[in-house]
C-alpha cells in the first residue's frame, strides 16, 4: 500500500518517527516507523532520511507499506529454472504459457505459486503477488526478477521506476523491417472497448519507447533484439504491431497461428541493491521459440 502525507504548519520541527507514529498510530509504533524509514519505504521528498529528520512545511512523505491480510497461495509443484539466488533476490527463467502471479481465473498454477513451492522466502509487499517486482505476459518466456525481502523489493522497483534495470528481449516479427535499427517512441493507452488490448494513442496516453534492431532475415519474419525503455503494458508487442510487424504467434495482437509467441526475455543487467554487485544474466531461446524460428529459415 502506497500513502502519502504532506506536512502541516502543525507538524513544524518534529522529528519524522515521532511525527508518524502519532499520526498513523492505529497502524504502527514508533519502532516500527523507524524500521521501515531505515529500510526505505519512508521518504521525504522522494529522498532517503533519517528517523531524526525535523519535517518541515509542505514536506511530502510517501510511505510504502503491506497490510497484513488471510491470504492463502498454495504451493504448486512446478519445475522452475534458478538462474541466481541469494539471501536477497532471485533471477528465474519463466516458460511461455505460465502466468506470473494468480488471477480470478487461474489462482493455483502460476509463478507464484510454484516459487512457493521452491523459496519460502518472498518480499511481502503486495500478499498477493509475493515477490513480484515485474512481470512477463503469460506468453511470454524467459528472465524475471524476483524479491525475497521487502526492502529489495521497493529498491528494486525504484531501479526499474529510473530505468536502473536494462532488459532485452528477443523477438520474431512478421516481415521485413525496412529501418534496420531505430527508437520507437509512441505513447500507449488501453483500448476503450477493450481495456484487456493496449493501443498507440496520442491522448490521455503513457509515454512507452523501444529501442529495437534487426539480427537476422529471413523470406517472411525477421528475427529482432528490442530493448524497452520504459516499462508499459504489452510495449514491445503494441509497438510492433503499430509499425506492421507483429510479433509472430501473438494471439491478441497478431493473426498468426503457431505453439507460442516468439518473444523471449533474453539478458537482464543491473547493480544488485545490496551487494552494489554488477549482474548480468542472459538465457538462450527455449526450444517452443526456436521450433517455430526453424518453419522461417
Amino acid at each position: 500500500m502506497r500513502e502519502e502525507i504532506k506536512i502541516d504548519k502543525d507538524a513544524l520541527g518534529k522529528r519524522l518517527d515521532v511525527f508518524l507514529s502519532q499520526y498513523l498510530e492505529k497502524k504502527f509504533s514508533r519502532s516500527q516507523i523507524q524500521e521501515l524509514i531505515k529500510k526505505g519505504n519512508i521518504k521525504v521528498n522522494q529522498n532517503l532520511v533519517k528517523p531524526s529528520y525535523k519535517v518541515k512545511e509542505n514536506d511530502l512523505i510517501t510511505l510504502e507499506y503491506y497490510e497484513e491480510k488471510n491470504i492463502f497461495l498454495k504451493p504448486y509443484p512446478f519445475k522452475i529454472k534458478i538462474l541466481y539466488e541469494d539471501d536477497w533476490l532471485l533471477v528465474v527463467d519463466k516458460p511461455a504459457g505460465i502466468l506470473v502471479h494468480p488471477t480470478s481465473k487461474e489462482k493455483e498454477k502460476t509463478l507464484v505459486n510454484a516459487l512457493l513451492y521452491l523459496s519460502k522466502k518472498l518480499s511481502k509487499v503486495n500478499p498477493e503477488r509475493p515477490g513480484i517486482v515485474h512481470r512477463l505476459d503469460k506468453d511470454t518466456s524467459g528472465l524475471l526478477l524476483v524479491a525475497k525481502e521487502d526492502f529489495v523489493h521497493f529498491k528494486l522497483r525504484e531501479m526499474f521506476s529510473k530505468h536502473l534495470i536494462e532488459r532485452e528481449y528477443i523477438a520474431l516479427v512478421e516481415g521485413i523491417l525496412k529501418i534496420k535499427e531505430a527508437k520507437i517512441s509512441l505513447p500507449l493507452a488501453h483500448s476503450k472497448n477493450n481495456f484487456t488490448h493496449i493501443k498507440v494513442s496520442f491522448l490521455g496516453a503513457k509515454k512507452a519507447v523501444t529501442f529495437y534492431k534487426v539480427l537476422k532475415e529471413f523470406k517472411k519474419a525477421s528475427l529482432v533484439l528490442a530493448k524497452p525503455l520504459t516499462g508499459r503494458t504489452h510495449q514491445i508487442r503494441v509497438h510492433f504491431k503499430f509499425l506492421g510487424h507483429p510479433i509472430i504467434g501473438d494471439k491478441k495482437y497478431s493473426n498468426t497461428h503457431f505453439e507460442r509467441m516468439c518473444l523471449h526475455a533474453y539478458s537482464l543487467k543491473f547493480v544488485h541493491p545490496v551487494t552494489k554487485k554488477e549482474m548480468f544474466f542472459k538465457v538462450t531461446l527455449p526450444k517452443d521459440f526456436r521450433e517455430v524460428l526453424l518453419k522461417f529459415i
